[in-house]
């Protein structure tokens, strides 16, 4: 435990040599890891590392591929408008694919688009085929590219 002193609403605590300076209002004990002494070595060719160092086993940490959110939009919103439809679609795989969708509108002038896609990469593009703002219809694609998850969501706005 490290006892936090405040000071009005500034308080002060140290760890080791380092002094930190946290915003606060009142006295708390505040539990705190312990702390683990960590040597730092540049390393610039691995391979003369573990050869300079015979018995060290290397294990590569796996990589984490989490989603990205990408928003995209097209026209704007006018008065008078309100949101017309929505479309929706959830699918993750195992393993890296290409998806598509096609979103088809017909019925009220359309004012603006939102497509807000959720993926696993940054590879993707959402674009219309037919029809567009200030006509009666539209549809577009949405793409993403080298992705585990397609996530999306597209509102049609209109009057």
């Amino acid at each position: 435990m490290v006892r936090i002193l405040s000071f009005g609403i500034l308080a002060i605590f140290a760890l080791g040599a380092q002094s930190v300076q946290l915003p606060i209002q009142e006295t708390q004990d505040v539990a705190v890891p312990a702390e683990i002494p960590a040597e730092v070595i540049a390393v610039e060719n691995i391979a003369d590392f573990l050869s300079e160092n015979p018995g060290l086993e290397v294990v590569e940490l796996k990589a984490e591929q989490r989603a990205q959110i990408r928003r995209y939009t097209l026209g704007q919103r006018v008065s008078g408008d309100r949101l017309q439809a929505v479309s929706r679609g959830s699918f993750t795989w195992p393993t890296l694919h290409n998806a598509a969708a096609t979103v088809r509108f017909s019925g009220a002038i359309v004012s603006h688009v939102r497509v807000t896609v959720q993926q696993t990469s940054n590879l993707g593009r959402v674009y219309t085929i037919s029809g567009g703002i200030g006509q009666r219809a539209i549809a577009f694609v949405i793409e993403a590219r080298s992705t585990k998850q397609f996530i999306f969501t597209a509102e049609i706005f209109g009057r």
